[in-house]
């Protein structure tokens, strides 16, 4: 409504818009108003609707903040129409550009979207005679340094540490062995699993048959005494 009493007045609408636009370029007043409290940019501009310094530009801004679009479905429809309706092609019908939208969307979502594969996939579980293949090779220039070097560090070539023992703490002594103990101390933990044995061995462990398996494995099957010796006749058919 503010810019319809500007129909019949080019000229005067042209020198207040260029006097707004100046004003709002180089931040003159009222465009140096800040926001209030909980404000919004729409509501800011509303806020300057048909006043003499500000009217034509917060007409205009007022219709640009409506037409933004406010979720990513919106967004890119918006983006469809911008690239559909270009600098050689704006002299098409709105409704053309709409039904062009839809049926790009229709045929779009039809299509299988492609998943790229991850460039570094999920190994899964790694096992213990997995890792030194899995180790990254030591690097050339770290091979043959030498310990008077003064940039040597100590760390890279440091021999094992005996540890004192103490006398008043003596653990219990394991003897090596290919299998896990059954009993163990915590519960929580079931040393005789598969699973861990898997995980822990130093070489692939071929799977092992449960024992409900071996049982039915080994099971005999009983024939009822009434079905033994009897005869099975097929009757002609009628």
């Amino acid at each position: 409504q503010h810019l319809a009493q500007w129909k019949e007045k080019p000229k005067s609408f042209t020198r207040a818009y260029q006097a707004q636009f100046t004003a709002y370029a180089q931040g003159a007043y009222p465009f140096t108003t800040p926001l209030g409290p909980g404000q919004s940019p729409m509501q800011w501009w509303e806020a300057y609707v048909g006043t003499e310094n500000a009217g034509i530009l917060a007409a205009i801004a007022t219709k640009l903040y409506a037409a933004v679009p406010h979720s990513m479905a919106d967004e890119r429809t918006m983006s469809v129409i911008t690239m559909l309706n270009t600098a050689q092609r704006n002299r098409q019908k709105v409704a053309s550009v709409m039904a062009m939208v839809q049926i790009r969307g229709f045929y779009h979502g039809e299509r299988k979207t492609r998943v790229r594969k991850h460039a570094h996939p999920n190994p899964g579980t790694i096992h213990f005679y997995d890792i030194e293949r899995l180790l990254r090779p030591i690097d050339d220039d770290d091979k043959g340094r030498n310990p008077e070097d003064p940039n040597y560090d100590e760390s890279d070539n440091e021999d094992d540490i005996a540890v004192p023992n103490d006398d008043s703490t003596n653990p219990t002594e394991i003897e090596p062995s290919d299998s896990l103990p059954e009993d163990s101390v915590d519960g929580e933990i079931d040393l005789t699993s598969s699973v861990l044995e898997e995980i822990l061995a130093d070489h692939p462990v071929k799977p092992k048959m449960s024992k409900t398996v071996k049982q039915n494995l080994h099971a005999k099957v009983k024939i009822d005494s009434e079905e033994e010796g009897g005869e099975f006749l097929l009757q002609p058919w009628v």
